[in-house]
């Protein structure tokens, strides 16, 4: 029984070092990682999904909540089982085990610290929770989806992204160092436990990796349960368990604080690098693309424009910051376009999603009046909108 908890316990362990180094990861530095399990498992996964599945994938996407992340996922617990039973079979191995287990845990300690860096520094420096575009700001709360509705409420406050960035930044630094890690670990549980309960209850397509960063919190806290059950619960003076470290890095310890000074040198590098490139530490603050915002339209003409068109077709349109224009009509229906500006031409060509290109032309007149103009079927259309103060709006004031 003895030596099935030992393999259970290497099978977890296992299990979280492969999915730390195979579930696909935009990193910076190691871009290369997020092509490594496409690249060995996607033959396997596209035909686990015909044969296993109704609806067979025809591409492999391994993003977000995806098939093929739960699949992959299926895949490294089945190849962590046998793995771990491998190494009970194995006498050799079986005598390294330990070993094994400590190194393990020490990848996922500090990956654990990269991603609570990463998006902690993501809050701090409001690129993850963002203000939100215009045309957000100006849709019914009940056409929201939970998720962007979440989003929403979330970018409009600069001081409480930066307490939770805060709350994710410092559990990370405390992972990086033997004696406050396990006080880490702990703060950290608290604060994925809050982001998984948040992913599942507002449907953020990041349930399935949230999940495995607090699957690795709770596998990393595990040998400290029962001395903190006894110190926090029945109030008895104990003593945690001593860290044990690799026997390569027992040696010299001007090597052992030169690799630590490495590592976490390239985990800080890694978590900052987009703003270290940008130099954009405040993205509330950032500049907007030009044309960007809310219009209100106040006129339209159709018939080579001597027809005014009662009631407007198009009751507002937005220019998104990531170079989309969507059109909002009277009954609050949304239709957007992907959009190019030719500033040195007053053009703008927009693309559907059958690629069909419609080209327009604008022009800014004196009273900051935006005029379009379009042909729609065989016609030639103008459109007058004027701009709406979108950042004046009570969502987006501070007190």
């Amino acid at each position: 029984m003895k030596n099935w908890r030992k393999c259970l316990l290497l099978d977890l362990h296992l299990f979280a070092f492969l999915g730390v180094l195979l579930f696909p990861f935009p990193f910076h530095l190691f871009d290369f990682q997020q092509h490594i399990a496409p690249f060995i498992f996607g033959n396997g996964i596209l035909w686990m999904s015909n044969h296993l599945s109704g609806t067979p994938l025809k591409d492999l996407t391994f993003t977000s909540d995806t098939p093929e992340l739960f699949y992959l996922a299926g895949l490294l617990a089945v190849l962590s089982l046998i793995l771990a039973i491998t190494v009970q079979l194995v006498k050799r191995l079986r005598q390294n085990q330990q070993l094994l287990v400590i190194f393990c845990r020490i990848v996922c300690s500090y990956y654990l610290a990269l991603q609570l860096l990463k998006y902690g520094f993501d809050k701090l420096f409001k690129a993850q929770f963002y203000l939100p575009e215009p045309n957000i700001l100006y849709t019914p709360v009940g056409q929201l989806d939970k998720d962007i509705l979440f989003w929403t409420s979330m970018g409009t406050s600069w001081s409480y992204n930066l307490f939770m960035g805060l709350m994710e930044i410092i559990p990370a630094v405390f992972l990086l160092f033997k004696p406050t890690r396990v006080v880490g670990l702990m703060f950290a549980a608290s604060v994925l436990l809050q982001v998984v309960m948040i992913n599942y209850g507002f449907n953020i397509s990041v349930k399935l990796f949230s999940s495995f960063l607090l699957f690795l919190c709770v596998l990393l806290v595990l040998p400290f349960l029962k001395s903190l059950y006894a110190f926090m619960v029945q109030q008895k003076s104990t003593a945690l368990p001593p860290s044990v470290s690799l026997p390569l890095l027992q040696g010299s310890i001007f090597i052992r604080v030169a690799l630590k000074t490495f590592v976490i040198g390239i985990l800080f590098l890694e978590a900052l690098f987009p703003y270290l490139k940008n130099g954009n530490f405040n993205d509330d603050l950032a500049p907007r693309p030009f044309l960007h915002g809310a219009y209100e339209v106040i006129s339209m003409y159709g018939n080579h424009n001597d027809t005014l068109l009662q009631p407007f077709p198009v009751k507002r349109f937005f220019i998104h910051r990531s170079g989309y224009i969507i059109f909002q009509d009277a009954q609050d229906n949304l239709q957007d376009f992907k959009l190019t500006v030719d500033a040195g031409k007053s053009k703008l060509e927009l693309t559907d999603y059958m690629f069909q290109i419609t080209q327009l032309t604008y022009q800014i007149q004196s009273d900051s009046l935006l005029v379009l103009q379009y042909p729609y079927h065989s016609q030639q259309y103008r459109l007058l909108a004027k701009p709406l103060p979108w950042q004046q709006l009570p969502l987006l004031r501070t007190w």
